[in-house]
């Protein structure tokens, strides 16, 4: 989604944002964990300590952070929850029946001439690139899917999927 706003901007892969995020972390962690308390002892003389509490966690975590991001994308599909079921159960559909899969894919083949080693993906709800791997799979499909008629009612959705999932491409790097 940045890469859209600002062409110069560079996506960066999970594993290199967590490990920039905890190495972070662990920086801060000591400035945060430590105070320094002043106070004027009976001889009227100022006294300061450091005091540690190392006791203590953080008042922030950095897990807490990706939930929550996680709870804004969901409930952004909240509103959408009707055409991402409708997708799903056409998916679950077709590759849970053993011959519809066969059908499906041979007339991907033979009549479409597409790549069948790219299969449709489900949805896992606890992946956060679970759904754009689905809608991606989806719009790779789409003639094949639209020319089966099995998605007659779902047509007129293609153009959220191509926006849903160039949005999701943000997320489904991280």
């Amino acid at each position: 989604m940045i890469s859209i706003v600002s062409l110069n901007f560079k996506n960066k892969s999970r594993q290199t944002t967590i490990r920039d995020v905890l190495m972070y972390y662990a920086k801060e962690r000591d400035h945060v964990k430590e105070d320094t308390a002043h106070w004027v002892d009976k001889n009227w003389k100022l006294q300061k300590r450091i005091i540690r509490f190392r006791g203590l966690s953080p008042p922030y975590d950095v897990k807490c952070c990706v939930h929550i991001l996680n709870l804004i994308i969901k409930a952004g599909f909240e509103l959408a929850a009707d055409v991402v079921s409708k997708i799903q159960n056409r998916i679950k559909y077709i590759k849970k029946l053993g011959i519809c899969r066969k059908i499906f894919y041979d007339m991907t083949d033979k009549s479409f001439h597409l790549n069948v080693t790219k299969n449709l993906r489900r949805d896992v709800s606890v992946r956060w690139n679970s759904t754009y791997l689905m809608f991606e799979s989806t719009l790779y499909y789409k003639y094949v899917l639209d020319y089966w008629g099995q998605w007659i009612k779902i047509i007129k959705y293609w153009h959220f999927l191509m926006r849903s999932g160039e949005m999701l491409l943000f997320f489904a790097n991280y």
